[in-house]
């Protein structure tokens, strides 16, 4: 089956957010999450229909949980405006249909930030084997997968300490794909 255009995607995700976000005031205040929710899943060549609504209706459940949050950095909770909108598309991308490798995400900061700097699937000088052999995550059966979306692995670590780390971001989006 060919792969959509890229007007086709954004017509798609254009028509699922206005159905599934009818109000037209909530669609402005999330404009901005919503437009970089289609160029993430545009420029990682993820098309798939089906795949785009799973994916989408796991970030407005997101934004659901997370708009109300208020955010105490002592207690390391964060309110939605934290949370970078590129990582959290990628992750729940990522923990919907790569589970083994989003969950190299959820508890070690060290082994996150390891496995974040090796996941250049597409790149000549990757290594299945010692990827697989590093972390424990087969890669070898599904790399033309995994090399033709190879963008949608370029998660950014947050710099700034009052915001939520890689790990704490993946925990937070693990929280609301294991609740459905």
């Amino acid at each position: 089956m060919p792969e959509p255009t890229p007007q086709s995607v954004r017509k798609f995700v254009q028509d699922r957010i206005a159905r599934l976000v009818p109000d037209a005031d909530q669609q402005m205040h999330y404009v901005d999450c919503f437009r970089q929710f289609g160029a993430i899943l545009e420029d990682s060549r993820f098309v798939n229909p089906r795949k785009i609504k799973r994916i989408l209706n796991r970030l407005l459940l997101f934004i659901a949980k997370y708009e109300q949050v208020t955010t105490n950095v002592q207690l390391r909770q964060f309110n939605l405006s934290e949370y970078p909108t590129p990582n959290l598309v990628r992750l729940i991308t990522m923990a919907e249909y790569f589970p083994t490798l989003f969950q190299l995400f959820l508890y070690d900061p060290k082994k996150a930030e390891a496995a974040r700097k090796c996941l250049t699937f597409n790149a000549s000088e990757f290594d299945a084997a010692q990827f697989e052999h590093d972390f424990g995550v087969p890669s070898a059966a599904t790399l033309p997968q995994l090399a033709a979306g190879s963008r949608l692995f370029e998660l950014q670590e947050a710099r700034d300490q009052t915001k939520p780390s890689l790990v704490e971001q993946s925990q937070a989006v693990y929280s609301i794909t294991r609740l459905v």
